[in-house]
């Protein structure tokens, strides 16, 4: 059996869980005899798309997301979700300017505004 086998499970632990990857390595070995590097376990998670944390595209996108929506309908709230997870608002709001650039900002909306 190889970590592609357990991919639900490793994404519950890993990240519904939050599990740290030393105790999902013990997880795994334990209940399934699974024994893999970390560097096998932070492959896998890059080849599932899995994160516990944001990047700064996120915030981005994020950013882009939540003013194009305020623009259109400005009384409705935008829900951004990671991983299947409602993301809450205000830890958005004080990622933004933390991550986003007025550069970036700009650059979200010109691509936009591209016909593609």
């Amino acid at each position: 059996m190889s970590l592609s086998d357990h991919k639900d499970t490793i994404q519950r632990l890993y990240v519904d869980e939050d599990l740290t990857l030393d105790e999902l390595m013990d997880s795994m070995e334990r209940d399934f005899g699974i024994r893999a590097s970390k560097d096998s376990y932070k492959r896998h998670f890059r080849k599932l798309k899995l994160r516990k944390t944001n990047n700064r595209d996120f915030y981005v996108w994020a950013n882009h997301h939540i003013e194009k929506r305020s623009h259109a309908n400005p009384k409705k709230k935008t829900q951004i979700l990671l991983n299947g997870k409602a993301i809450d608002e205000k830890t958005i709001q004080k990622n933004i300017p933390r991550q986003v650039l007025t550069y970036d900002q700009a650059r979200a909306a010109d691509q936009s505004s591209k016909p593609g």
